[in-house]
């Protein structure tokens, strides 16, 4: 995604993702009601907020009504590096520790309750290859893509061709995640946990919805931020 010139008129055909950059202080708005602000592919504001079953006049003025000013630290004029740094101690470390506690109380779950919700057997099948992409997915990043980023900054002048293929695999890697929430949501009420849910339940239902609000603002930073910020020092803006 290319990063948006500032502006002041947004309307429900703005995408989300561009009010997200443009707004950070929507964000939390995005997030409480599960709008879609991190897509590869932008998405009008009115398509996202349609989807999360939010009410469009309400979001829209809720987010019009917003202060406008940078919150700091803003990442999208922070240092390169530092925003790798952030990712790397803020996201994936919270993903690295979440996956395995939730796997664990997922398990624990099904056993006592999946005779009775057998929607648990269906939220395990979309968990068990999400779980393992993510944490497939993190080492990718850490491992190739973002030592190379790092690098490219600390050239005296940037390399001209943007690292096109690894930033479309992790873009495309980014998108089956999101859609994996959505289902989830979709099959967990919203992430809640019926009336005869033990303490366990109700934790993993938490924990899954606080894994995808962390997840939906993980993918933003590197989407609609380092991505599109490593393509303009290449020289390479996409239209």
């Amino acid at each position: 995604m290319t990063r948006p010139e500032p502006t002041s008129d947004i309307t429900p055909d703005t995408p989300s993702g561009v009010i997200a950059v443009q707004v950070p202080a929507a964000i939390p708005v995005f997030r409480r009601l599960w709008i879609d602000f991190c897509s590869s592919q932008p998405i009008p504001l009115v398509d996202a907020v349609t989807r999360a079953g939010a009410n469009l006049d309400e979001v829209l003025g809720e987010i019009l009504a917003l202060p406008r000013e940078r919150v700091e630290p803003d990442w999208s004029t922070a240092p390169i590096p530092d925003l790798l740094d952030h990712i790397i101690a803020t996201h994936h470390e919270f993903t690295k520790n979440a996956l395995p506690a939730l796997w664990e109380l997922l398990r624990e779950v099904l056993g006592k309750h999946g005779d009775d919700h057998p929607e648990l057997h269906e939220v395990a099948k979309v968990v068990a290859p999400l779980f393992t992409e993510l944490g497939q997915h993190l080492q990718k990043e850490e491992q190739h893509l973002f030592p190379y980023l790092r690098q490219m900054t600390q050239e005296e002048h940037a390399p001209q061709r943007v690292p096109e293929a690894p930033m479309k695999m992790m873009e495309d890697e980014h998108d089956t995640a999101r859609e994996a929430f959505h289902q989830l949501r979709a099959m967990t009420n919203e992430f809640r946990a019926p009336q005869d849910a033990s303490d366990a339940y109700r934790s993993l239902y938490a924990g899954l919805a606080e894994l995808g609000r962390d997840l939906f603002l993980h993918i933003h930073l590197e989407n609609n931020i380092l991505h599109a910020r490593t393509r303009e020092m290449c020289g390479a803006v996409s239209s």
